[in-house]
């Protein structure tokens, strides 16, 4: 028999060991504690020096790349929150669709966004059409418009929106429940106006703008015709007003909806597309047998091929489009920490425009520039800039008379320019109405000595800066969803003073049954604490100014007028200017 012998660690030695390990351990905490310190203390002190000297690249480097340090750190905790969300979403999608027989699904991103509003800044657009009839009758008019939206609106699947409420839900998202019938005397009505003149209409427009939409603001759509015509230019135009929410599309997705599915115009595009399908499907038949004919005795043959071109195209399409996306979700995820503490450093905009309470009772103007659309071409192609550079320069100086009236004139104001992403428009192949919309910060400068150099700087900082996509994603999939009801703090912007949009509409006049619209003003709505909204549209080479303006901020409504004309009187001086030192 034998014996091994086993040598035991004596209890000293056991003991040593423990305090070896413990020390190591100790020790490797100690360097992960200091290298967090060491990571949170250089964050810091980046973004001291950023905001002391934001204006240099050298600042904003360092500060972009710990941004994305910490975005990459934090992914996973994001994605996670999202991963609870979406499944959230999806109980919630399947209870609502096995509890309301009307259900039409969760509203998405954008959609959801603007149907988060108040009632002093409701989220509706207004479009002011002055018609010209083609007949003495002013009933003619109310009835077109009836017909027209039983027939080609209301019936037209990509347009479900307009036979919809908006309604709000128990888990905290917006809805869509389709109406048992739309009532179209309740959406087309009369406006309560005896006379008819372009400062009544004003005053009709600035009471009416803000007011909920039917079915208590959950319908999404109505239009108001005047029964009497106001005189201009010789003319007999009767006012329209329609107004629709903003959830049902952005405001370049409106005016589209309007020329492609409303007016005349609309008819013979789709005669075109109709003739040209005929034509493709005459000529698709009729190639075989014209080469068969030319080849005698010879059996063509197709070859076989699993996607045939029109296939192989969509697919090629649908790859770009999946790759694309899938680099800007990268791109967000490390530039969306960056460029949402830029956003947070903004300062709070405090001048005569901004900082009160908005009451919801609003003051509305517009101009009509004629001419005007050339002479902004004329002054970018002269100074080689862009349209929204002579834009802003006009905006500038109309608010720094308007300043200089009551006051000091501020250095300069927050502008929030919306935007629309070009890459998602090449992609959609519905042409339904959508909100694909993104906005964007800028200082505009007011009181500066060389203003359009100054102008043109801020401007040229958002065209390369990131906002515009990464706040178009954050749109999109937070406000998809993660509960509207509680992002509504966190999407609640207070920084800027004014908002501007730039609507391209069509180069020539358009018509609504053989009547003719003479002239269209867009008029955008406010939003949390911006009270002001400039807008611009072209039609029919001019181009028209709208001003919407709470009376918390202007409380004359004829200075909501004044700055209007006064932004084409403005256009018009910067013309002649250019146009005297240029020649």
């Amino acid at each position: 028999m034998s014996y091994k012998l086993i040598l035991r660690p004596t209890w000293p030695e056991m003991h040593g060991n423990l305090s070896l390990c413990h020390l190591e351990r100790g020790s490797r905490d100690l360097q992960g504690d200091c290298g967090q310190t060491i990571l949170v203390c250089l964050f810091l002190t980046t973004v001291i020096l950023h905001l002391k000297h934001h204006t240099t690249s050298a600042s904003k480097l360092p500060l972009a790349l710990l941004c994305s340090i910490m975005g990459i750190i934090l992914s996973p905790i994001v994605l996670a929150m999202l991963l609870l969300c979406s499944i959230y979403r999806l109980v919630a999608r399947a209870t609502l669709y096995t509890m309301y027989s009307n259900y039409q699904g969760l509203m998405d991103g954008a959609d959801a966004y603007w149907s988060l509003e108040v009632d002093s800044s409701k989220a509706v657009i207004n479009i002011l059409a002055f018609v010209e009839l083609k007949s003495s009758g002013f009933t003619d008019l109310r009835c077109s418009l009836k017909k027209i939206f039983q027939d080609r609106l209301l019936s037209e699947v990509r347009l479900f929106k307009l036979k919809c409420l908006r309604k709000l839900s128990m888990f905290g998202y917006f809805y869509w429940e389709e109406m048992e019938e739309v009532c179209i005397d309740d959406h087309i009505r009369w406006m309560d106006l005896d006379i008819v003149t372009d400062d009544s209409v004003t005053d009709y427009l600035s009471k009416n703008c803000n007011n909920p939409l039917p079915h208590n603001n959950m319908s999404l759509w109505e239009v108001l015709v005047a029964k009497h015509p106001l005189t201009r230019d010789g003319r007999r135009l009767y006012p329209v007003l329609f107004r629709i929410h903003h959830a049902v599309g952005d405001g370049m997705a409106l005016v589209s909806l309007f020329l492609n599915s409303f007016t005349d115009n609309c008819l013979s595009n789709r005669l075109e597309a109709i003739q040209e399908k005929q034509m493709n499907t005459i000529k698709q038949s009729t190639g075989p047998a014209k080469d068969l004919l030319q080849v005698p005795y010879t059996r063509r043959r197709r070859k076989s091929s699993i996607f045939h071109g029109d296939e192989l195209n969509k697919l090629n399409k649908h790859c770009v489009y999946g790759v694309t996306t899938m680099l800007q979700k990268i791109s967000v995820v490390l530039l969306a920490p960056y460029v949402l503490l830029v956003q947070a450093c903004y300062g709070v905009d405090k001048n005569l425009l901004h900082g009160a309470e908005l009451v919801g009772k609003k003051h509305v103007g517009w101009a009509f520039g004629n001419g005007t659309l050339t002479k902004v071409k004329f002054i970018k192609n002269r100074l080689n800039c862009y349209f929204t550079d002579v834009i802003l320069l006009a905006i500038s100086n109309v608010f720094e008379e308007y300043y200089s009236m009551y006051g000091k004139p501020p250095s300069e104001l927050t502008v929030v320019i919306p935007a629309r992403m070009p890459f998602e428009d090449e992609f959609n192949t519905s042409n339904a109405p959508t909100n694909r919309f993104t906005v964007g910060m800028i200082k505009l400068p007011i009181a500066d000595p060389d203003k359009f150099q100054a102008v043109r700087r801020s401007a040229d900082r958002l065209k390369t800066h990131p906002d515009y996509l990464v706040n178009y994603w954050l749109l999109k999939v937070i406000c998809t969803y993660i509960p509207i009801v509680l992002l509504k703090s966190a999407m609640e912007s207070r920084q800027a003073t004014l908002a501007m949009s730039n609507i391209p509409g069509p180069n020539s006049l358009t018509k609504i049954d053989g009547n003719i619209i003479h002239d269209l003003v867009f008029l955008l709505p406010n939003r949390d604490t911006t009270g002001v909204g400039v807008s611009m549209l072209s039609y029919a080479g001019k181009l028209n100014f709208g001003l919407i303006v709470d009376s918390a901020l202007i409380p004359y409504k004829e200075d909501a007028t004044h700055i209007a004309r006064r932004m084409v009187a403005e256009i018009d001086k910067i013309y002649y200017c250019v146009k005297d030192k240029c020649g």
